[in-house]
C-alpha cells in the first residue's frame, strides 16, 4: 500500500494464500501513522454537483460548488468577474487550518532552531513554524501573520472571498428567496449580482439575508461573500471563513417569520402536559389558516389544531401521558406547522422540542421532572474544522472533534458548552 507515494507496508506482508502475516513493528507504526494523518488532515472538496432548487421549499442545501480566493480586492464583488480560476470548495470551510504558502518569502526567509528542533525538544516552548502555524518569525521581532498569536493557535486570519453562481426556478409574483448562514467568522459582507445585500459582524451567530429584490430570475445569479478575520479579536481558536452550512429558503410572501415558531411547555406532569405554540406570520391574508400537528418520537400525530393565521398566532394543546424528556431518555416531539390557503400549503416549519419540567431551589438544586440532577459539564470552545489551544502543534478536523465530544460524554458530563466561560 502506498500513501502519498511512499510504501508503508513491505511486500510479502500478505501471504501467497491471501492470509496476513504479522507486520513488523516499524511497518505497523508507519501504517497507523499514515491512516491517522489521512483521517486528521484537511480533506479535499467533494466533487459533487449542487442540486436543483425547488419552489416553495425551505432549508435547501446551498453549500456545494463555491469558489474561494484568499486575498482582497474591491473588484471581487462584481457580477462580471470570472472566478473559474479560483479554488473550488464545499462548505463548511476554514482557511486558517490550510497551510501557508511555502513560496512566500516573508514566511520562510529565516530558519530558526525552533523550526528544525525534534518534536520531543520543547525548543523554548514555541510551536514550529510549519504548515498553517506562523510563530517562528515572532521570535525575531518580525510581523507574524497570526494576529492572535498563541491565543489562536498561531494560525493566520486575513480576508477571503467566496463566490457562487446559481439558477433559480421560475418564481411566482409573491415569491421570496432568502439565504440562511449558520456561521461565518467574521465580518461577513454579501453581494448579489454586484449589489450589497447584507452584512453580519459577529462570528458566532446565524443570520439571514433577503435576496428577493436583487434576483435575476431569468438567468444566472452570482453571489459573493467577503469574510474578514483581522486583528487580535479572539482568545481561542476561531477559524476563518464560512465554517457552517448555508441554506436556501424559497417561499411565498405569506410565510413564517424568520425563527418565528416557538414552543413552550408551561405545565408538565407524568399524567398530562400543556403545550403552547406561538407563530409569527408575515403578510397574513384573509382566510389563511395555521395548522399544527404534534408528532411523538415514533412519528404518530398525537394532537392537531387549526386557527386563523394572524401576525401573531397562538395555539394550545393538552397531551395525555406524555413521554418526558430527561438526560437519560431525551425523547423529542415535533411540531409541524403549516400555513394553508384554501387547503393548499404555502409554508411549513418543523420544530423539535422536549416535554419536561425544570425547577431550581436552594435546598435541592436542579430538578428535572421532579428528580434531582447533579450538573457535570465540559467546555467545547468551538466546533470548527480544528480544535486548537495555545502551543498546539496538531490538527484535528470536524470528525475528530465529534469523537472528542463523544469520548468526553462517556465520562459523565451532562452538558457541553459551545461558548467559552470567559
Amino acid at each position: 500500500m502506498k500513501v502519498q507515494g511512499r510504501e508503508i507496508m513491505k511486500a510479502g506482508a500478505i501471504g501467497p494464500e491471501g492470509g496476513e502475516s504479522a507486520l513488523s513493528r516499524r511497518a505497523s507504526l508507519k501504517l497507523g501513522g499514515a491512516m491517522t494523518l489521512w483521517a486528521l488532515g484537511p480533506q479535499p472538496a467533494m466533487a459533487q454537483t449542487a442540486p436543483a432548487f425547488l419552489p416553495d421549499r425551505r432549508n435547501q442545501p446551498f453549500s456545494l460548488g463555491w469558489h474561494f480566493c484568499r486575498g482582497d480586492d474591491a473588484g471581487f464583488a462584481a457580477r462580471t468577474l470570472d472566478h473559474k480560476g479560483w479554488r473550488q470548495v464545499d462548505l463548511p470551510h476554514d482557511w486558517s487550518i490550510e497551510d501557508l504558502d511555502p513560496a512566500d518569502g516573508a514566511v520562510n526567509a529565516t530558519l530558526l532552531p525552533v523550526d528544525t528542533a525534534p518534536l520531543w525538544d520543547a525548543a523554548g516552548k514555541v510551536p514550529k513554524s510549519i504548515g498553517p502555524f506562523d510563530a517562528g518569525r515572532a521570535l525575531i521581532g518580525a510581523t507574524s501573520r497570526s494576529a492572535g498569536g498563541r491565543y489562536t493557535g498561531h494560525m493566520a486570519g486575513g480576508v477571503g472571498w467566496y463566490r457562487k453562481t446559481f439558477r433559480l426556478p421560475a418564481l411566482p409574483a409573491d415569491g421570496r428567496v432568502e439565504l440562511m448562514f449558520d456561521g461565518v467568522y467574521m465580518n461577513a459582507e454579501i453581494w448579489l449580482n454586484g449589489t450589497a445585500v447584507g452584512r453580519h459582524v459577529y462570528g458566532y451567530t446565524p443570520f439571514g439575508v433577503d435576496l428577493t429584490p436583487y434576483l435575476d430570475p431569468s438567468g444566472d445569479n452570482v453571489l459573493a461573500v467577503r469574510v474578514a478575520n483581522l486583528g487580535g479579536n479572539s482568545r481561542w481558536y476561531s477559524g476563518s471563513g464560512i465554517y457552517r452550512p448555508i441554506w436556501l429558503n424559497v417561499t411565498r410572501s405569506l410565510r413564517f417569520a424568520r425563527w418565528g415558531v416557538r414552543v413552550t411547555t408551561p405545565d408538565v406532569s407524568a399524567q398530562s402536559a400543556t403545550i403552547h405554540i406561538g407563530a409569527g406570520v408575515e403578510a397574513p391574508v384573509p382566510g389563511a389558516v395555521l395548522q399544527v400537528d404534534i408528532r411523538d418520537a415514533q412519528g404518530r400525530v398525537v394532537a392537531r389544531r387549526q386557527g386563523p393565521a394572524q401576525a401573531q398566532t397562538s395555539l394550545a394543546f393538552d397531551i395525555a401521558r406524555p413521554s418526558l424528556w430527561a438526560p437519560r431518555t431525551p425523547t423529542l416531539y415535533h411540531a409541524e406547522c403549516s400555513l394553508l390557503v384554501d387547503g393548499q400549503e404555502r409554508d411549513r416549519m418543523t420544530v423539535p422540542f422536549g416535554i419536561r419540567r425544570i425547577e431550581v431551589d436552594a435546598q435541592q438544586g436542579l430538578k428535572i421532572n421532579g428528580v434531582p440532577v447533579k450538573l457535570r459539564g465540559a467546555v467545547s470552545i468551538m466546533t470548527m474544522a480544528i480544535w486548537a489551544r495555545p502551543r498546539s502543534t496538531g490538527r484535528k478536523n470536524a470528525r475528530s472533534n465529534c469523537c472528542w465530544r463523544a469520548a468526553i460524554m462517556r465520562f459523565g458530563p451532562r452538558i457541553i458548552r459551545r461558548r467559552p466561560l470567559f
